[in-house]
């Protein structure tokens, strides 16, 4: 009898942790996870602006960005820690640095490349009804 109470009490307590995550992609908000709507005032006229789709699938992140319906670049060596998200994108040839924070349910980050880097926004596109 103890050892059933014990056992359903360690399950019980399993699943709240579980359940109760807060790394960046758990728990009761969305973390980094989601589509972002991004501004890049300085970069070149066909990258100013666009979506940023980020996913968690299993133990790993994808990360797109969307200039148009037409072009769509999968980043990879994705990496995300508490809530900063880092990445690479080859865009004409160039690979591109991208390092984003979340910041009160905006993105805030700086994209590096050869000839600079520029800054870009994002707000979390909300959910149609």
């Amino acid at each position: 009898m103890k050892k059933a109470f014990l056992l359903n009490l360690f399950v019980v307590v399993s699943l709240a942790l579980v359940t109760s995550g807060t790394s960046i992609g758990q728990g009761r908000s969305k973390g980094i996870t989601g589509t972002w709507n991004f501004k890049a005032p300085e970069a070149p006229y066909e990258y100013s602006e666009g979506s940023i789709i980020i996913e968690k699938k299993e133990d790993s992140y994808k990360f797109v960005m969307a200039f148009d319906e037409y072009t769509k670049l999968e980043a990879y060596d994705v990496k995300v820690k508490d809530k900063e998200i880092t990445c690479k994108l080859n865009i004409q040839g160039d690979v591109i640095n991208i390092k984003a924070t979340n910041k009160k349910n905006n993105l805030e980050g700086i994209a590096t490349y050869s000839e600079g880097s520029v800054a870009f926004t994002a707000t979390r596109e909300k959910k149609k009804k």
